[in-house]
């Protein structure tokens, strides 16, 4: 996957991941997102969840400036500040990079 903006992936031990882009976005924020293989809670497997996964892709992300930070930008996170549940998924490469470009998409 290609960005116009740089970014630098530290592998931070066993299936941690953190991305941090090179350039600010248009409101000046340095965006980092931290990316780990999680695993699914027992009660998400039953309904109404219904998540059909033993490992996921978790997401933090992180917007900082003028020395503070703010979680923002995680398509995980709706608006109204819940899970979506649809937005969880097996922890693949191909996945990573799809999470990794919808948080560019949100965040610059």
């Amino acid at each position: 996957m290609k960005f116009k903006r740089e970014i630098r992936a530290e592998y931070l031990g066993g299936k941690r991941e953190l991305i941090t882009f090179a350039e600010r976005n248009a409101k000046g924020e340095k965006i980092a997102v931290e990316l780990i293989t999680a695993i699914t809670p027992k009660q998400w497997r039953k309904d109404p969840y219904n998540v059909n996964l033993n490992e996921y892709i978790g997401v933090t992300v992180y917007a900082e400036k003028d020395g503070l930070t703010w979680g923002r930008y995680n398509p995980q996170i709706t608006a109204e500040h819940k899970i979506d549940f649809d937005y969880l998924m097996a922890d693949t490469e191909a996945n990573r990079q799809k999470i990794i470009a919808d948080i560019y998409k949100i965040a610059f």
